[in-house]
């Protein structure tokens, strides 16, 4: 949780861009001399658009309409030659009721998945991390492969607490 902002509303009624636009000066800083670059205004990872069109192709959708990604608010990209999205990552206002909030969380989570396939075969990448936040309160969370698993429940996993710490 972040509390030392003095710029937090006692009334918890700031915008969902204003939580972002908070953190993601934050992340800049951190992340200033790593090769990891910021790609915010609700963009869509290059993954997304890649399962929307497979799914349409396996399931003999008769919607012939172009992919379009699911948005988000910030990915994590690789500052390379080719594009790589490395994350997907959330904010919504504090303010917010909890159907929103668990869905939201759960197309990150989906997202994130279909990401890190992707890295998989790619880049043969076993786990990715990403942050998901409600208004100052989120998690950063790891997201890894299991070899030995039959389903999408098996294949992912998020990280006990004694591993993070």
């Amino acid at each position: 949780m972040v509390n030392n902002l003095c710029l937090w509303s006692e009334k918890r009624d700031e915008s969902e861009a204003t939580f972002y636009r908070r953190f993601a000066s934050i992340l800049d800083t951190l992340l200033a001399d790593t090769d990891v670059i910021l790609a915010d205004g609700e963009t869509s990872l290059q993954s997304s658009k890649v399962a929307i069109t497979m799914n349409k192709a396996i399931f003999h959708t008769s919607d012939m309409s172009q992919a379009y990604g699911r948005k988000i608010d910030m990915i994590l990209n690789c500052s390379s030659n080719v594009k790589v999205d490395i994350s997907s990552n959330e904010w919504r206002r504090a303010l917010v009721c909890k159907s929103i909030k668990l869905r939201q969380q759960s197309k990150n989570l989906r997202l994130n998945t279909s990401n890190l396939f992707s890295l998989n075969t790619r880049f043969g990448m076993k786990f990715t991390v990403a942050l998901d936040f409600v208004g100052n309160s989120g998690y950063l969370y790891l997201l890894r492969l299991v070899d030995d698993g039959l389903g999408l429940d098996d294949y992912i996993s998020v990280a006990p607490r004694h591993m993070c710490k």
